[in-house]
């Protein structure tokens, strides 16, 4: 009897498990039947909307066609094609013509100088960020490098490569991106990093293109390739091959060894990712692709690549790299000569960093000195504020008698190239800073000392004087009446006569004026009698058409 009622219970849980799973089949079956018998509703009115629309669009169609051939649209759309790329090769012609290439390398070579008030040189200026060599004194394995990895047809084409226009704009159809390079020649670069932005826009290469050709009319490749040198970034602050060998390797450009020069070129890529201080199995990793697109180029042998590869970058690295800027040793001063060259002069600042001028000024290298001195200790100025913002402070030497500066210290702290300056763009009012030049010193010179105590009451002499200057005054008015009065009864008769004639004619002059303008304010009279009575009249009608409107209304 007990397995008997264990069986059944065990059958009746089964059946009902199985009856659940069957509920759970049965109700997604009956989802699928609506889900498909809505989309047989749907599909059933988009047919019918087609069936309805597709005669319109058929008549559209038509009528386009009639249009477009009628009009001649396609010639329309290619006229205007045409026009814009005409204007756009116009305007960007204008721009290439209209750069100073002729002036590029100059530009990177040359410095002004600045002198001081004898005559002695102060400092240079120069847009060139780092030390420029010629391209003699680049080791060659720095130019078979570069141009195995950035431009192998560099000594064939003429500006621009059309091969590597047409790999970039492959790579930017599958990538949908600008970006990747790999359509730049040499020259664009160089164009790019003396002329333009970094922006990767159709407008900034094209106009890559067209400053490329033009420096190529102007300028050999050695030329070229020593200037694109000479102008890229390799990080941590430095600029140029000469810079970037000291800093890396701590040698001259022409000392350079293979493994050296393809970690440099290297880092023309991204010069913070294949940093070899900061990222040394990037950068290696990226010196070994160098070496093999040499060996690719012809450039090196097999053998020597490998043999480059097996050294450790981390164990040639020696920092020799000077980053103090000798030539541009009084910042702030320098800074305020090229506002007044660009303010009175009208130089403008990339002219006055390329064409070499000459500079004469006030400047006293020794209160120069003395004053930066002094504001580098931090002790003599109040501590900062809680949240760190450092007290300013400025100075101006000045000498009294030409009024030229002989120093000037623009504030504290950090500097940066031409930015504010509390001695120069600072708009305030003097305060008590002005006592000394407008109380003091005329007080000294007059013979006080600088421990005379003045009373703050009227001084017996200041009234003296006062007294006296007024006594004067009166007789000069004296004086002065006495003399009208005698040279009237000396007047010659004949000159009474003309000066009689004079005043009547001038009398009468007068007397027609005032009757001119007598007849205007009678005008004028008239003419306001006029207006009062217009006023009037359009009051009245006013009145009129309301009563007439009111009238209208009740009726």
């Amino acid at each position: 009897m007990t397995e008997l009622t264990s069986l059944v219970v065990f059958s009746y849980e089964k059946n009902v498990l199985h009856f659940d799973r069957g509920g759970e089949a049965m109700d997604f079956q009956r989802f699928l039947a609506t889900i498909k018998k809505y989309l047989g509703i749907i599909k059933e009115y988009l047919i019918r909307f087609w069936q309805w629309v597709k005669p319109y669009l058929i008549q559209f169609h038509h009528w386009r066609k009639r249009v477009w051939k009628k009009y001649h649209v396609n010639k329309i759309i290619i006229l205007f094609a045409l026009v814009g790329a005409l204007v756009m090769s116009i305007y960007l012609f204008y721009i290439a013509k209209t750069t100073k290439v002729s002036e590029l390398e100059s530009g990177l070579r040359e410095s002004t100088i600045i002198y001081d008030k004898d005559n002695q040189e102060a400092g240079r200026m120069s847009a060139q960020k780092g030390t420029y060599v010629d391209l003699e004194n680049v080791s060659p394995y720095v130019v078979d490098a570069v141009i195995s990895t950035e431009d192998r047809s560099f000594y064939s084409h003429h500006g621009f490569d059309i091969k590597g226009i047409g790999r970039a704009a492959v790579r930017m159809v599958i990538n949908r991106s600008t970006s990747g390079g790999g359509g730049s020649t040499i020259t664009q670069q160089l164009a790019k990093n003396a002329y333009l932005t970094l922006d990767q826009t159709f407008n900034r290469k094209a106009k890559e293109i067209f400053l490329a050709i033009e420096i190529e009319k102007k300028y050999s490749k050695d030329e070229i390739l020593a200037m694109y040198l000479n102008t890229s970034y390799f990080g941590n602050g430095v600029w140029g091959i000469q810079d970037a060998s000291q800093k890396y390797f701590g040698v001259n450009a022409t000392d350079l060894t293979i493994g050296e020069a393809a970690t440099l070129i290297g880092m023309l890529k991204g010069p913070s990712i294949y940093n070899p201080i900061d990222e040394p199995e990037a950068a290696t990793n990226r010196r070994d692709t160098i070496l093999q697109l040499m060996v690719e180029n012809g450039k090196l042998d097999q053998a020597l690549a490998d043999q480059e590869s097996q050294v450790a970058i981390t164990d040639l690295l020696y920092d020799t790299y000077d980053q103090t800027d000798a030539g541009y040793q009084y910042p702030y001063y320098f800074d305020a000569v090229i506002n007044e060259a660009e303010r009175e002069y009208g130089i403008e600042d990339d002219d006055l960093m390329n064409r070499g001028y000459k500079i004469y000024t006030s400047l006293d290298q020794n209160y120069q000195n003395a004053m930066q001195d002094t504001y580098a200790e931090n002790g003599y100025f109040p501590p900062n504020a809680e949240d760190g913002t450092m007290v300013q402070s400025a100075s101006v030497a000045l000498d009294p008698t030409t009024g030229g500066v002989r120093g000037l210290i623009g504030r504290r702290g950090d500097y940066t190239f031409r930015g504010f300056n509390f001695a120069t763009d600072m708009k305030r009012s003097p305060g008590s800073t002005i006592k000394p030049l407008s109380v003091y010193a005329p007080a000294l010179e007059a013979g006080y000392k600088p421990d005379s105590i003045l009373k703050d009451e009227q001084i017996e002499q200041l009234q003296k004087l006062i007294d006296q200057q007024q006594q004067l005054n009166a007789e000069d008015k004296k004086l002065i009446k006495e003399l009208h009065q005698y040279f009237a009864l000396e007047a010659p008769k004949e000159s009474n006569e003309e000066e009689n004639k004079r005043s009547a004619e001038l009398e009468a002059q007068v007397a027609k004026l005032e009757e001119q303008m007598k007849k205007a304010e009678a005008l004028s009279t008239e003419k306001e009698q006029l207006e009062k009575e217009l006023a009037d009249l359009k009051a009245d009608l006013e009145a009129k058409k309301k009563k007439w409107y009111q009238f209208w209304k009740k009726n």
